[in-house]
């Protein structure tokens, strides 16, 4: 009462509720312990019939994205029937399809309680990622219990064109993408890149920058981002994010490029062009003249 008096704010009787140690917010159970999913969500899909039609999977799609922040590595997990809601595609609800939805369903019995970040200590963002999809989750190291705590998870299936990225651009794409949708949270925090490769090493170190590389620079300008190994955090987290979404063992990962080291670099021969405009009786036209590297 005495913030608000400070702050000269009002509040509707018939809104608040005083004295009790948890609450319904926005959609969240909110309590002591954290930001907790609302059991009558989870409660709604796991009594769901698998979907027969593009109507009833639509349905399941929108009360699933309604807690996807509870979800680790949602993208990956709903790919299987993701690709049914494709223009073209006949729906066909398959065996994959149903083994992914019983592994929601399970989740779903045990979700994860989400904790608000303590202002002032750096954040631990995970990220991990595949030919397809990216995931990641926000987390944040309490030094009094020594236990890392999710803030957010998030996750992201790549477009078509992504896809054709390498695996070192799609984890800077992750990072990026990753950084925007969290921006909340990591613009007042210091916060520490743990992932398989070093992104901010490519983007950040690269002798020469093409137009996506440099517009992703400027994107992570404003935050203040250090690369972690993996090894030197100590926490069941990071087991437990791999494990959810593993990189396939096929994947070589060289965070290094071969001219990194190079000191100087010499202009390659180009060829030079020279054109003016002329105008006579017989209409417009341009003159060209082009020149060798050897001066011809």
């Amino acid at each position: 009462f005495d913030r608000l008096l400070q702050y000269k704010l009002r509040l509707n009787p018939q809104k608040c509720v005083f004295g009790v140690e948890s609450g319904k917010l926005l959609g969240f159970m909110v309590s002591k312990k954290g930001i907790e999913m609302d059991p009558s969500k989870a409660k709604a899909i796991i009594k769901m019939s698998p979907p027969t039609n593009l109507k009833e999977l639509r349905s399941l799609q929108g009360r699933i994205q309604s807690i996807r922040r509870f979800i680790s590595n949602l993208a990956m997990r709903c790919e299987p029937f993701n690709h049914l809601l494709r223009k073209g595609v006949k729906f066909e609800w398959g065996h994959e399809c149903q083994a992914s939805f019983e592994k929601i369903k399970k989740y779903l019995l045990c979700p994860p309680i989400l904790k608000p970040p303590i202002l002032g200590e750096p954040l631990l963002l995970y990220i991990t990622v595949n030919d397809s999809a990216c995931g990641g989750f926000l987390a944040q190291y309490e030094e009094g219990c020594r236990i890392e705590h999710a803030i957010y998870y998030i996750s992201k299936t790549f477009v078509l064109y992504e896809k054709n990225y390498s695996h070192m651009e799609k984890t800077c794409l992750a990072l990026v993408w990753m950084c925007q949708k969290l921006r909340h949270y990591l613009l007042a925090c210091e916060v520490k890149i743990l992932s398989k490769l070093n992104p901010l090493k490519y983007i950040l170190e690269q002798p020469f920058l093409n137009g996506r590389i440099a517009k992703w620079q400027v994107l992570l300008m404003q935050y203040d981002l250090e690369y972690v190994s993996q090894k030197s955090i100590k926490g069941q987290a990071i087991a437990d994010q791999l494990a959810d979404f593993p990189l396939y063992e096929e994947i070589k990962t060289n965070d290094d490029f071969p001219d990194e080291q190079i000191l100087t670099t010499e202009p390659e021969p180009i060829w030079e062009m020279y054109f003016d405009g002329s105008k006579s009786t017989a209409g417009a036209g341009i003159g060209i003249l082009f020149i060798t590297p050897e001066r011809k």
